[in-house]
């Protein structure tokens, strides 16, 4: 694999790092990210992390998930309720 071609960075007395440093740091994220990439798959960190958190997930909606409809639909219904209740009582 070729290295990246050189970058040019104007000069600018606004920026804290040199063109010479911001170059080295060009060159070294895309180093990172030649690292990060997996073998062939060209998985990135990106789908590293999905695939990590996918389990996770589905774990914590398998334990919470059920719980929390059955708490929203249950004061849901209390509202309708209430409400008839309320309307029954101006009659």
């Amino acid at each position: 694999m070729q290295p990246p071609p050189l970058l040019v960075f104007e000069d600018d007395d606004d920026d804290i790092l040199s063109p010479p440093t911001k170059e080295k740091g060009v060159l070294a994220f895309g180093h990172l990210e030649d690292a990060i990439r997996l073998g062939n798959a060209g998985e990135t960190l990106e789908d590293i992390v999905k695939g990590l958190l996918r389990p996770m997930l589905r774990q914590w909606l398998d334990d919470n998930l059920p719980g929390m409809v059955e708490r929203l639909v249950q004061r849901e219904i209390e509202k309708i309720a209430s409400g008839a209740r309320r309307r029954d009582d101006d009659f």
